[in-house]
């Protein structure tokens, strides 16, 4: 990646961040959005960016959900290891306007 390629002022985040914007500001309830992506492919850093625009937002991190003990042979991107059932529960939930 070039060098301030992931800096808040790099064009190729303000696309998205608009677009986030724009449905915060035209949907009544709730805006959910999925960032899925290896490790180490900028999920974090692209996420921070949307909360210097947008924080008020809530974050749901499927690492909450994933069970460190199952890890083999250091594959911590095995869908095996995500609890579905607790996070699927958790956004609906969420999404009644229940705190979770």
């Amino acid at each position: 990646m070039a060098k301030g390629a992931t800096g808040s002022g790099s064009p190729r985040w303000k696309p998205v961040i608009r677009a986030c914007q724009m449905l915060a500001q035209k949907n009544d309830g709730i805006v959910l959005v999925g960032l899925a992506g290896p490790s180490g492919a900028g999920k974090t850093v692209f996420t921070e960016k949307i909360l210097n625009f947008m924080p008020s937002i809530a974050l749901i991190l499927i690492d909450n959900y994933n069970d460190s003990s199952r890890i083999v042979d250091g594959n911590f991107d095995d869908p095996g290891l995500t609890d579905y059932d607790t996070l699927l529960q958790n956004i609906s939930d969420l999404k009644a306007g229940n705190q979770v």
